[in-house]
């Protein structure tokens, strides 16, 4: 086998992760960044990796390359927006004050997931704009009533200006702010997800109707 194939050796290392080999995996997604320095596949993947052996600074780092470009670059519905009229990228400082915009998630498990960290930033910024997966927008607006919530790759150039966004980051990124030990990990005393009363109401009805 050649030792250069990415492909497979990349398939190897998905098979081992996927056995609980870590280290062999790790070893095989360091050798494709050796060959392939932007191979966002390998990054992730050595981020989860290190996520699960609680070494967050290693693990929120490498996190960045999830969505398959270098870490930090804007969502794609940017790409018409003038560079000097993005929001600026979160340089991992204080956010004390500032007006973010947040990027969705890769997926709705990862944004219910990372919502957890949204009390934190809500403490420390003066104002979030945040995107997320369409369904969830009705949840999370309720949840959150601060927050200006959107479906994903809606939020134009003027809603940035008009909200006057300073700083662009996602809750993934942010997590390397909130969450930089085990302990950061804090139970919650309530729910900080709030389900629609409406809903709740239907469901039980149409429950109870089959099940008396």
């Amino acid at each position: 086998q050649d030792p250069g194939d990415v492909p497979s050796r990349l398939s190897l290392a998905g098979l081992q992760a996927a056995q609980g080999e870590w280290e062999l995996a790790r070893n095989n997604y360091n050798k494709v960044t050796e060959l392939q320095p932007a191979n966002a596949l390998a990054h992730t993947a050595l981020a989860e990796i290190a996520l699960r052996s609680n070494d967050w600074t290693a693990g929120w780092q490498a996190f960045g390359w999830r969505f398959g470009t270098w870490p930090g670059k804007p969502p794609h519905h940017f790409n018409s927006i003038d560079p000097d009229r993005q929001p600026k990228r979160w340089d991992r400082g204080s956010l004390r004050r500032t007006r973010l915009f947040l990027r969705a998630e890769r997926s709705p498990v990862e944004q219910v997931l990372f919502t957890d960290l949204l009390p934190d930033i809500e403490k420390e910024s003066r104002h979030i704009l945040l995107e997320c997966e369409p369904r969830l927008v009705p949840i999370l607006q309720a949840s959150f009533p601060d927050i200006a919530v959107r479906a994903a790759g809606t939020v134009t150039e003027d809603e940035l200006t008009e909200q006057r966004v300073q700083i662009g980051s996602s809750l993934g990124d942010l997590a390397a702010r909130y969450r930089q030990r085990s302990s950061d990990f804090r139970p919650r005393t309530r729910p900080w997800i709030k389900p629609d009363p409406g809903q709740v109401a239907a469901l039980r009805a149409e429950y109870q109707a089959c099940f008396p």
